[in-house]
């Protein structure tokens, strides 16, 4: 629904690093998923950084920079999507997806498609009716299962949504857990008019 490809893993790794790191940071990835032609990664970042638009184009490039093993091995050979699932709020953008991706443009001002790489932010705050529907959907289960945990209103007539709603529920997360996700999440909720006086 985000990338518009059809992605079928075979291989989908948690806290997936690289050895050696790519570049001067060792990174760790949340959810980092291959098959083929392509490779997805997927990052959740609950607390607002300055930097976090920098940290995440970076992750992106590394694992593109990944693909390139060696002198001899310039070829990619896989498009490497990447979705930022922004769960805070963000003052500065307030959007509720934002796609990056390379631009190449000839003299004559034709679009050529050299590079398909492509990194997406998404932030379930600033949904709206512009908001592509099946993204939406997938807006609504994270903003409603942070917010309204116990009865969420989503669009359980997409089977997709309700096997995610299913995941949530069996998902192994003790209450207690869950009470503390959802305490620093309000606590989150309680800085923010601090910081909006300092």
């Amino acid at each position: 629904d985000v990338t518009g490809a059809t992605i079928d893993p075979a291989t989908i790794e948690t806290e997936k690093s690289f050895a050696p790191p790519i570049g001067a940071i060792d990174i760790k990835i949340d959810i980092f998923a291959d098959d083929p032609t392509h490779r997805l990664i997927v990052e959740i970042q609950r607390v607002r950084y300055d930097y976090h638009y920098d940290r995440f184009l970076y992750y992106h490039y590394a694992a593109i920079m990944e693909l390139q093993r060696s002198h001899t091995h310039y070829l990619l050979g896989k498009t490497v999507y990447t979705i930022v699932w922004l769960t805070g709020k963000d003052e500065t953008y307030k959007k509720d997806l934002i796609t990056t991706s390379l631009r190449s443009v000839a003299s004559d001002g034709a679009e050529v498609p050299l590079y398909p790489h492509k990194l997406f932010f998404l932030n379930p705050n600033y949904r709206s009716d512009r908001t592509p529907e099946a993204v939406r959907d997938w807006l609504e289960l994270v903003f409603e299962s942070i917010a309204h945990p116990e009865q969420p209103h989503l669009n359980t007539a997409r089977q997709i949504i309700r096997k995610a709603t299913g995941l949530i529920e069996s998902d192994g997360v003790t209450p207690t857990e869950r009470r503390t996700a959802m305490a620093e999440q309000g606590y989150e909720e309680h800085l923010a008019p601090r910081e909006q006086k300092g």
